[in-house]
């Protein structure tokens, strides 16, 4: 039986392994030049000024992607919105 913790720290996973390739990391800049995230980095960031959706369930649900929004000001109402593909067979699809 898995359990929400154990399912969320496989996603939190998954993730950042598709953000660690660098295929995928080249074109992101989380601030500062950082490009590299880590689990743990995710989910400090998911309680402050960056939003993720995800990860995008693609067929047979299986997560093929994510969808983030950081460096948002709720002032002004801005921020830089992004997305990975990470199962690459899934990119250019529409």
């Amino acid at each position: 039986m898995k359990t929400a913790a154990s399912s969320h720290a496989r996603i939190l996973d998954l993730v950042t392994g598709w953000l660690a390739q660098k295929e995928n990391y080249q074109w992101l800049d989380f601030g500062n030049g950082r490009q590299i995230v880590t689990p743990a980095l995710l989910k400090i960031w998911r309680s402050g000024i960056h939003i993720f959706s995800g990860p995008i369930p693609g067929p047979g649900r299986r997560p093929i992607g994510i969808v983030g929004l950081n460096s948002v000001d709720r002032v002004f109402k801005t921020g830089t919105l992004w997305a990975v593909a990470g199962e690459k067979s899934f990119s250019n699809r529409g």
